[in-house]
């Protein structure tokens, strides 16, 4: 599941980037192409998540404070998960 959520906020992610820059260079968001916009994204995200992440990581703290506590709160399962869930069948 997270890793759909990822996919969604990147792919949203890329559309506001290509729209915020055909608006600066007065073109239309048609005219760029999504997947060499999400490969330069994705490049400069690799490359210098670090500068992105260093100046706000006690902002996120501080935003995600309340959800961590709720989530250990109230997010326990109600069982734990059955341990055939986790093993692997040998079909051989």
């Amino acid at each position: 599941m997270i890793e759909i959520d990822s996919a969604l906020i990147f792919y949203q992610l890329t559309r506001i980037l290509i729209a915020l820059a055909a608006q600066k260079s007065d073109r239309s968001r048609h005219e760029f192409s999504f997947e060499r916009g999400q490969k330069l994204i994705r490049g400069l995200l690799r490359s210098h998540s670090d500068r992105f992440l260093q100046p706000s990581a006690q902002a996120v703290g501080l935003i995600f404070r309340p959800p961590i506590e709720m989530v250990a709160v109230m997010g326990l399962a109600s069982s734990l998960p059955s341990p055939l869930l986790n093993s692997t069948i040998n079909l051989a």
